[in-house]
């Protein structure tokens, strides 16, 4: 016969072996979950290591093809890798055998050196360097511009590891814009001496027009009691031919200079521009000049400005001669530009005509004070300033120009 103290402990006894049981029970599948979660992970990391070496070696491979030389180097600047292209350029198996142990600064001209260096300890402390050009000795013995773009590597806490960079060669760039700069030289001497040229050429061409001019006036005043009147009309048409040809020889020294002005450029208000070339040309009493649209304030050298403005000025006057003559200018800022009209209600162009007339001595109107080489010189004159120009025209009702200037 049990008491009961004996069954209170065979309870307990019970309680135990179940809570052993149901500890025994969670410890195994909790056990059984982390194998899994192991054989899982173990997996993963197999995974992950074979992606690890794919991208290892497509970076590798990626480098090595690479045609610009790229430098792996570690904080001290010591080499840790170069690609195919560097080890060619630097002759670095040879360098390494020398050696054993190759810095990056020795890579480069000893007059660059310094530079590099204060470069290198920069980029440590910005994480980057660009476009610094240094010269170096190819394995060829040919001396070489590089230009060089670097970045810092880092760990996974942030901390700088080593540096890679890749060297681009610009050596044949370098070579190409002193060529330019001698070509800039030599073409600015040239156009000096064709300047110098056309003086002396329109002076000596000038002198015995103006003899053949005055001579033909002595004859005409001594003898003008020998010659009939068709003698007057032959020396006519010799002063209209001596007075033609010397606009001409005057037009093309006015053409050869349309592009030099040596002065600086300042701060032009177009609308008093505009007025101050009205006041010093002939303005018919026919023809009213009127400004519609406020005008900007440009930023150019005033005399280019000023030839543009009174050639289109002079250009509208000689072909607008009805009795109500009108020439409007206005302005509108367009795409980031400064655009310009100037409309005439004269006689109008035929389209066929629209490019003839800024080509050089080419007029629509023959006189013997024009030479047609205005609107070549405005062209010219606008398209060293950066612009353009066009028209619109329609015959018997006018011709609108409209040019183009570069906002600063």
């Amino acid at each position: 016969m049990q008491t009961p103290q004996s069954d209170v402990y065979q309870r307990a006894l019970a309680r135990e072996r179940n809570a052993r049981k149901e500890a025994e029970r969670i410890l195994e599948a909790k056990s059984t979950e982390l194998y899994h979660l192991t054989q899982a992970l173990t997996q993963s990391n197999a995974k992950l290591e074979v992606l690890l070496q794919e991208k290892k070696s497509e970076l590798s491979g990626l480098i090595h093809h690479i045609l610009d030389p790229y430098i792996l180097v570690d904080l001290d600047g010591n080499i840790i890798k170069l690609n195919k292209a560097a080890v060619e350029l630097f002759d670095y198996d040879n360098l390494i055998k020398k050696a054993g142990k190759v810095n990056l600064i020795h890579l480069v001209s000893p007059e660059d050196r310094m530079r590099l260096s204060t470069a290198f300890m920069d980029m440590v402390e910005d994480g980057y360097i660009k476009e610094i050009e240094v010269k170096i000795t190819a394995a060829d013995g040919t001396v070489r511009d590089l230009q060089i773009n670097a970045s810092v590597l880092y760990d996974n806490n942030n901390n700088p590891t080593a540096a890679q960079g890749i060297a681009r060669d610009i050596t044949a760039l370098k070579q190409l814009e002193a060529q330019k700069d001698k070509l800039y030289e030599k073409l600015e001497s040239q156009n000096e001496e064709l300047n110098e040229y056309a003086h002396v050429v329109s002076h000596d061409l000038k002198s015995p027009l103006r003899s053949v001019n005055a001579l033909i006036q002595w004859i005409k005043t001594d003898d003008k009691n020998v010659f009939d009147p068709s003698m007057d009309q032959y020396f006519g048409m010799i002063d209209k031919s001596v007075k033609k040809m010397e606009n001409l020889i005057s037009d093309i020294l006015r053409y050869s200079k349309s592009e030099v002005d040596y002065s600086e450029e300042t701060l032009v208000n177009v609308g008093d521009l505009i007025s101050e070339v009205q006041e010093h040309i002939d303005v018919p009493a026919n023809i009213s000049i009127v400004i519609e649209s406020q005008m900007p304030t440009v930023q150019v050298q005033k005399g280019k400005l000023e030839q543009v403005i009174q050639n289109l000025m002079t250009n509208a006057i000689k072909f607008t001669p009805q009795a109500d003559g009108l020439i409007t200018w206005k302005y509108k800022s367009v795409d980031g530009k400064h655009q310009f009209a100037i409309r005439d209600n004269g006689i109008g162009i035929e389209e066929k005509y629209f490019d003839k007339i800024f080509k050089v001595f080419q007029s629509l109107k023959a006189s013997e004070h024009s030479t047609g080489i205005g609107l070549s010189i405005v062209k010219k004159v606008l398209i060293s300033m950066g612009g353009e120009i066009w028209l619109q025209s329609t015959l018997g009702k006018g011709t609108t120009f409209y040019f183009t200037l570069p906002q600063s």
